[in-house]
């Protein structure tokens, strides 16, 4: 028990450290004279910087064990939170959030590991079902908290609650997990990114992870671009903002906490198959709000609502079943999906701020671009293994 509640609370910082403090982009832009492009490079770096340490991160929870390397992104983490509250200027802001960015790896890659370590696939999913839930449930307030107390103590005030939730998973990291606890197929080899050769040299491996990231990228890039969208293009007030974006995220705890029921009652590849045909007719959607020209806070929220929720199943299907392609380097495909979302959302956000106008279309048409990748990739993985959910599913 002791152990599934730590790994609730180490992917509840890993959620906050960007839903808790973006509700301040427009009070930090005005302190600093930031442009769109220049505050969201708050997020690009963080972004980076995880993913530059995440592989890194994924080796040595393989060779070392997952505790002593989530203890080290603690600290690292706190470090960069008490940059960022005591930051002077813009410059030193940033190189807070990059430490910020680097200590996450650790936890954010090595968190679900310790259920893929202790528990079979049927069990994960289960597990990750209520998990998914109870994370995305505080995912869901992060935005709202985060915009009231940046109203009642403007933007430092995120990072301070960053910190002192940082400060709990570390007390909980070293009483609850085992100081011995090692990896079950630890390596002995040294670090090098020829070690992770075994991941995309399996050609389903490699397209799993490819499906699983562009599936989830887009939810992240509109998170990560929403609140200037909503306070700045759409006219939505401080108050208001988390309320929208917290709808998104909590719709997506509903639909996880409901995962395991559904997962029982009917065939986990028609799951699967049912939730991509409906995310792509989510991108339907939001192509013709785009052609539309709508500026719809309301029906923004509503297809986007809709979208976060045809995530739901294949993530919790997913995950595990891409952790048991190649068992001895579990470490490593979660480094490399977590590396790919980081990338790839640093790299979105970046293109959206760059091209974003005061309007839902160009960050609509990146959304749409996302999942028609996604497609591609899932039509490539069942192309590979037509067999991957029906063998998976034989096993549980």
């Amino acid at each position: 028990m002791w152990l599934f509640l730590t790994v609730l609370l180490l992917e509840i910082l890993s959620g906050a450290e960007v839903d808790l403090f973006v509700p301040s982009f427009p009070e930090m832009q005005q302190l600093f004279h930031l442009n769109v492009f220049e505050i969201e490079l708050t997020l690009a770096v963080n972004l980076v910087a995880h993913f530059m340490t995440c592989l890194v991160a994924g080796y040595l929870g393989d060779r070392y064990g997952r505790r002593p390397i989530i203890v080290l992104g603690l600290f690292i983490f706190l470090a960069g939170s008490l940059l960022c509250v005591y930051a002077p200027n813009y410059p030193v802001l940033l190189i807070g959030r990059f430490f910020q960015g680097v200590g996450i790896s650790g936890p954010a890659v090595l968190a679900y590991l310790l259920i893929s370590d202790s528990y079979p696939v049927e069990r994960q999913q289960y597990l990750l079902g209520i998990a998914n839930g109870v994370i995305n449930c505080a995912v869901a307030f992060a935005p709202v908290v985060g915009s009231y107390v940046t109203l009642y103590f403007h933007w430092r005030g995120n990072f301070i609650a960053l910190f002192l939730l940082a400060l709990a998973c570390l007390v909980m990291v070293l009483t609850s997990l085992p100081k011995k606890a090692v990896a079950p197929f630890a390596s002995q080899a040294p670090f090098s990114l020829s070690e992770y050769k075994i991941i995309f040299q399996n050609p389903k491996t490699r397209y799993s992870i490819l499906t699983f990231v562009f599936f989830i990228l887009g939810y992240w890039v509109f998170i990560a671009i929403s609140p200037i969208l909503y306070m700045e293009g759409l006219g939505v007030d401080l108050k208001h903002f988390g309320f929208y974006q917290g709808a998104i995220a909590g719709v997506f705890s509903i639909g996880s906490f409901l995962s395991p029921l559904f997962l029982r009652m009917f065939d986990q590849e028609k799951c699967f198959k049912v939730s991509v045909w409906l995310n792509a007719l989510c991108s339907v959607g939001i192509l013709l709000l785009v052609l539309g020209q709508s500026q719809s806070p309301l029906l923004i929220t509503v297809l986007m609502v809709i979208d976060s929720l045809t995530m739901v199943l294949p993530m919790v299907i997913f995950f595990p079943l891409i952790m048991n392609t190649i068992p001895e380097a579990r470490g490593r495909i979660s480094a490399s999906i977590t590396g790919g979302r980081l990338i790839g959302s640093a790299f979105f956000v970046q293109f959206a701020g760059y091209f974003y106008n005061g309007t839902f279309g160009s960050i609509g048409l990146i959304l749409v671009g996302i999942t028609l990748v996604g497609l591609f990739f899932y039509f490539k993985l069942l192309q590979t293994d037509p067999t991957f959910f029906k063998a998976a599913g034989s096993a549980l």
